[in-house]
């Protein structure tokens, strides 16, 4: 898909952490900020590295955990330029899992910034039907097997899959 955006980490800090997760963070790749209050953006050249890495030191300084509220790492990114664009392409994109959610349970969670035209329940449930209606998967928010999240930053987006055994690996990622 042409036109992605920069990056495929979106950051959330806490409040008074946005100095100290860019510092912390500068060393994995190129960090920028966004016009959204306590979010950055980054880009790191190997999320698997990143993932490693970050988790040990995630867990060997607590005081990253107050600090940063998550870390979102983004397996795909695009731009889009109308809800019905948003809508093709992040079925696109989701397609080739279905496979993996085969009698699977999941749910899907959107976090938006910056785009009005799309409503953030009523594309969560779109995409919970074009899973179900192609997939004998179920929904589930109770312990699901996997969470597809997708993070919009005004008309950039990213979306990854993960499962509960990779959420409770890299407890960075927090997704609610």
């Amino acid at each position: 898909m042409n036109n992605q955006p920069w990056w495929n980490l979106i950051i959330t800090v806490r409040k008074d952490g946005f100095k100290d997760a860019k510092r912390a963070l500068r060393h994995y790749g190129t960090i920028g900020a966004t016009q959204f209050f306590n979010v950055l953006v980054a880009h790191v050249d190997n999320l698997s590295d990143f993932f490693h890495d970050f988790s040990q030191e995630f867990l060997r300084h607590p005081f990253l955990q107050d600090r940063i509220s998550r870390i979102t790492p983004l397996l795909n990114t695009f731009t889009f330029d109308s809800k019905k664009d948003f809508e093709t392409k992040i079925k696109e994109i989701i397609t080739p899992w279905i496979p993996r959610l085969k009698e699977k349970s999941f749910y899907v969670r959107i976090h938006s910034r910056g785009v009005q035209e799309l409503s953030t329940l009523e594309e969560e449930q779109f995409l919970d039907r074009f899973i179900l209606q192609n997939s004998s998967a179920h929904v589930s928010f109770k312990n699901p097997d996997f969470i597809i999240d997708v993070e919009t930053i005004k008309n950039e987006a990213g979306v990854s899959i993960w499962t509960a055994s990779e959420l409770r690996e890299y407890p960075f990622i927090n997704l609610d």
